[in-house]
This record gives C-alpha cells, sequence and structure tokens, in this order.
C-alpha cells in the first residue's frame, strides 16, 4: 500500500513536471507562422545581411575576427527563423531557445517585443496591435 501511495505521489510530481503550464517551452518556427497567418500578417521568410559602409560610402565585407571567443558557437545564437511582416515594416525572429531572446527585452517595448523565444523589431515607427496580438497568443 505504502509503495502504491509513492508511485501515484511521484506519478503526481512527474506529471505536473512535465506539464505544469509554467510557459517556459520555446515555440517552434511552425508555430509562429500559423499565429502570424491567423491575423493576416503574410509572413514572408527572409535572410538578414549585414554589410558596412565606409566614409567614402562604399560597402566593404565585415573584418575578420583577430581573436578566438571562448564562448558557444554562433550557431546557438542565430535565429532559427526570420520572417519579414507588413511589408517589410517588422521583422519577426524564432531562436531556438528563451535564453537567446533574453537581451531584446532591454530594447524600448514600442520597437521590440519579446515572446518566449519569438523577438518581433521593426526599424521605424511602433509595432502594430495586429503584430502584438498574434504573439501574445504564443505566451
Amino acid at each position: 500500500m505504502r509503495a502504491m501511495r509513492l508511485a501515484v505521489v511521484l506519478a503526481v510530481a512527474l506529471l505536473a513536471a512535465g506539464c505544469g503550464g509554467s510557459g517556459t517551452s520555446a515555440r517552434s518556427p511552425d508555430q509562429v507562422v500559423r499565429a502570424l497567418r491567423s491575423v493576416h500578417l503574410d509572413p514572408q521568410r527572409t535572410t538578414i545581411v549585414v554589410t558596412l559602409e565606409s566614409t567614402d560610402g562604399t560597402a566593404q565585407k565585415p573584418p575578420p575576427l583577430q581573436f578566438a571567443i571562448n564562448t558557444p558557437s554562433y550557431e546557438e545564437f542565430r535565429p532559427r527563423a526570420t520572417y519579414s511582416v507588413e511589408g517589410g515594416r517588422a521583422i519577426v525572429y524564432v531562436y531556438a531557445t528563451e535564453d537567446v531572446a533574453a537581451p531584446y527585452s532591454a530594447a524600448p517595448r514600442s520597437h521590440v517585443l519579446v515572446v518566449r523565444n519569438v523577438v518581433a523589431v521593426t526599424a521605424q515607427g511602433t509595432l502594430s496591435r495586429r503584430l502584438r496580438a498574434a504573439l501574445a497568443r504564443l505566451a
């Protein structure tokens, strides 16, 4: 009887840990696309390319790293997917974990929204209500 009670307590604890509703699971790119399409934002898969411009106006390649960085690889910090929404007015990044997306939380709220592992950024203006509503569904 005592062993059965212990088994039931362990099963309940494991069940609570597995689906306790803590909200810490990352969202997949497919879930993000479905949420964006649900409010008719028409997400377009995109790639972000960074170029540097010199003072004379010519584009240059970024300089190579001159030292070794003792951190996890760039692949861990690169977005899993990047989407352009609202005709290019905003970009939505989907990262592998919430920890990678967390530093964006320090940016001004009108230009950046972080929901779990998803980051929405706008270069000018503010994030639209539709985009905020779509990402709120992922919370």
